[in-house]
């Protein structure tokens, strides 16, 4: 099991590592372009949508697809490391 303050640690990493990742020239404008496909998606779908309620279920939809990747991608990187540190 991880301790809190890796925990803490490596969760500071990861926000760092996104921040660094968004100010890279080239992963920049990856990253802007499919989230230009992400936001051309929402409105497509915003116009099929009949109210303000509907759309708010849209957005957390987003959100929550967001955090999902984000843990999945956490605990493959933790893994990683506890891999890389296991001698086999």
């Amino acid at each position: 099991m991880l301790s809190k303050s890796f925990n803490n640690d490596f969760s500071l990493f990861c926000h760092k590592r996104v921040e660094h990742f968004l100010s890279e020239e080239n992963s920049s404008i990856e990253f802007k372009a499919l989230q230009e496909r992400q936001f051309h998606i929402r409105d497509v779908l915003e116009q099929k949508l009949n109210n303000d309620n509907e759309l708010k279920y849209l957005d957390e939809l987003f959100k929550y697809e967001t955090e999902a990747f984000m843990r999945i991608y956490a605990t493959a990187f933790k893994e990683g490391i506890l891999f890389s540190k296991n001698p086999q």
